[in-house]
């Protein structure tokens, strides 16, 4: 009988055991997984801040970097030739601070074309060299 209880006692601690270290093996699970989560944010958020369109660079219009910039007079803002011209050719004036606009009235800013593919291109060599 005394050998009954000490293997049934035994059998209880094994179970015991198995439970605990199932329980620690779970809590390591849930460690990993939101240390994990942690991690990928971390490097959403990096990559968000170094992806995301510097406002000199950005379209008024589609707040995408500029594609052929230009600008208009009446208040200087930046925007993709296309979108400019479609709207002004919509609405007769500008989509920034509502002056009346003719196409006339928009000039082509070379130079910040030119920054702008400079600065996508170090973007994804930076992006490429971190993979």
């Amino acid at each position: 009988m005394n050998i009954e209880i000490s293997e049934n006692s035994k059998k209880e601690e094994k179970i015991e055991n198995l439970e605990n270290q199932g329980e620690k093996d779970k809590n390591n699970g849930e460690e990993e997984q939101k240390n994990e989560e942690k991690d990928n944010q971390n490097e959403n958020s990096t990559f968000e801040k170094i992806s995301s369109v510097p406002i000199m660079m950005k379209c008024f219009l589609c707040q995408d970097y500029c594609n052929e910039s230009v600008q208009t007079i009446c208040c200087n803002k930046l925007f993709c030739k296309r979108h400019i011209i479609e709207e002004i050719l919509k609405n007769f004036k500008c989509p920034s601070c509502h002056q009346r606009c003719e196409l006339k009235d928009i000039i082509e800013n070379k130079k910040i074309s030119e920054d702008i593919k400079w600065y996508k291109k170090q973007l994804n060599e930076l992006i490429l060299g971190e993979m």
